[in-house]
């Protein structure tokens, strides 16, 4: 007899937890050996019993799945990720070309059959959680951040700079379309500057894009952005300025 797929759900409903256990009653090769509503109480069920599968609510207050799993891969050498949530629904591609997967609420049982039986069928996987965590997260240029809506990914080339409102307290996020969007409130400038090398704090309540940086200013400091986003009129603070030296290799 092959061994169970060993599973834990994660999600903040519960009667979204009591179908989805219920329907994997239907797959003799799935062992549902807990279900969970507190991420919290989530990460160390999943650190201290090792499932071979999860099934993961990406939107969850006080901790969205994003969070939960940068807060255990350092805890899971082998397992795989269901994403299972009603939102996000642009995230599939993204999602799938790594090691998870991803099942939208409300979901037809023909669609988790079908997760299912792929999962089977590529169960063989080599790849450490860490290793596949790290490639969803970061695909090529994409990086994954949370807004107070929910999960987005994002090119780097798409975003021009991060604000801080003070009011607040958040950062927001200026994209080349024009849009603005808020970041949750947890995320730091620390976050946003490890995210991709070309963003570059210039004071307290900014960070550019320097892929976007025309010059900066002798006198003002101000810093001038590329068309069409020379309008935006952003100083650097001295504290600052020694370091956007280095990092541009300005003379």
């Amino acid at each position: 007899m092959n061994k169970k797929i060993r599973t834990i759900i994660v999600d903040d409903t519960p009667v979204a937890i009591a179908k989805l256990e219920h329907d994997l009653k239907f797959f003799p090769e799935i062992e549902v050996i807990e279900c969970i509503s507190s991420p919290k109480a989530a990460v160390k069920s999943i650190i201290k019993q090792q499932p071979d599968l999860i099934f993961l609510d990406i939107e969850m207050p006080m901790m969205s799945g994003l969070e939960l799993l940068e807060n255990i891969q350092n805890g899971v050498k082998e397992m795989r990720v269901i994403f299972y949530t009603a939102h996000n629904q642009y995230l599939i591609d993204a999602v799938r070309t790594s090691a998870f997967d991803y099942l939208q609420k409300p979901y037809l049982p023909e669609e988790l059959s079908f997760i299912i039986n792929r999962l089977l069928i590529n169960n063989d996987s080599s790849d450490s959680f860490s290793k596949s965590f790290q490639q969803f997260v970061k695909l090529d240029d994409k990086f994954a951040i949370q807004s107070i809506t929910g999960l987005m990914f994002v090119r780097c080339q798409d975003v021009v700079l991060f604000q801080y409102l003070k009011d607040q307290r958040c950062w927001t996020m200026k994209q080349t379309n024009n849009l603005t969007c808020k970041l949750r409130t947890n995320i730091g400038s620390k976050e946003l500057l490890s995210l991709n090398n070309s963003f570059t704090q210039i004071n307290q309540q900014c960070i550019i894009n320097s892929d976007y940086l025309f010059s900066i200013e002798n006198k003002t400091l101000k810093c001038i952005l590329c068309p069409p986003y020379s309008d935006i009129g952003e100083t650097v603070s001295s504290r600052y300025y020694k370091k956007i030296r280095n990092k541009l290799n300005i003379l």
